[in-house]
This record gives structure tokens, C-alpha cells and sequence, in this order.
């Protein structure tokens, strides 16, 4: 039975960084850019130790098979709280399984009883695009618009 819980240690983040090496070398998106351990140490730990982050493992026989690391904000016109996520990941083998379900339920019950108004969530990665999307309809999302991307060549 996969257990779903809050990441709260170095530990934990420790084994979120080597899911997000595993998503960084998979994604056809993101391999193309620098891996930072330090600044992917940094930026969970700010998620993790703050009220307004959650990170949250699922756990299989011991083993952290996924994870879903998010936050709140506040939204640009108003005080309507929003929550967001960073990423979310499952290893390979546990695609196609109620883990990714669990881990988006598990946030969505803190980002509401945080009192968020809203929970917005993309694809970026570019793996299994098309599934992940359908799948977040499945869970009630709608497409709220589209994402852009300008890459800057600095200095060559």
C-alpha cells in the first residue's frame, strides 16, 4: 500500500532531488538545460520549511516512487489565495496507477484547508503531455490558458 506524506527533513529532500535528476534526464524539455544540485537543494528546502510550500511523498515498500511539491500565492488583482505546483513526478513503473491521484488529493485537502481559492497546475516537462493533461480534466481542472517561452543566449 503506498503511503502519502509531507516532506519534512533533509532526508526527504534528499530523495526528492534524486526523483527530480530522474525527471530532469527524462524530460526531452528540461534535459536540455543545466542540472543544480545546490539550487534544487535550496528551492525545496524553501517549499519545505515554509507554511506557504508543501512537499509530498508517496511511498511504496519504503520506497519514494513520487512526489508533489507546491505553494501558495496570492493573486495579482486581489488577496484570493492560489495554490500552484512546482512539479510533480512518479517513477516509470508507477504511472497509470491512483499515486498521482492521491498526492494531488493530499494537496488539494491543504491548499483548502489553507484557504485557497484556487489550485492551478500545468505540464511543462513534456512527457506523456496529452496524458497529463487529460488526466488533470479528469480531476476537474480546466485549461486556463497557454504557456510561452523565450530562451536568452547569453554571451556566446
Amino acid at each position: 500500500m503506498v503511503k502519502i506524506r509531507q516532506a519534512s527533513t533533509v532526508k526527504d529532500i534528499q530523495q526528492i532531488i534524486i526523483l527530480c535528476k530522474a525527471l530532469h534526464n527524462e524530460s526531452d524539455y528540461y534535459r536540455l538545460q543545466p542540472f543544480d544540485k545546490e539550487q534544487l537543494e535550496e528551492s525545496l528546502s524553501n517549499v519545505v520549511f515554509s507554511e506557504y510550500g508543501l512537499a509530498l511523498l508517496a511511498i511504496d515498500h519504503n520506497e519514494v516512487v513520487g512526489f508533489f511539491i507546491g505553494g501558495l500565492t496570492y493573486g495579482l488583482f486581489n488577496k484570493e489565495l492560489i495554490a500552484f505546483d512546482y512539479s510533480v513526478y512518479m517513477v516509470p513503473t508507477k504511472r497509470n496507477t491512483r499515486i498521482a491521484m492521491q498526492l494531488i488529493k493530499a494537496f488539494e485537502k491543504w491548499a483548502i484547508d489553507k484557504g485557497a481559492n484556487r489550485f492551478r497546475v500545468g505540464t511543462t516537462t513534456d512527457i506523456h503531455s496529452d496524458k497529463t493533461s487529460r488526466f488533470y480534466e479528469f480531476l476537474g481542472f480546466k485549461a486556463c490558458g497557454v504557456s510561452f517561452e523565450k530562451v536568452f543566449n547569453h554571451g556566446c
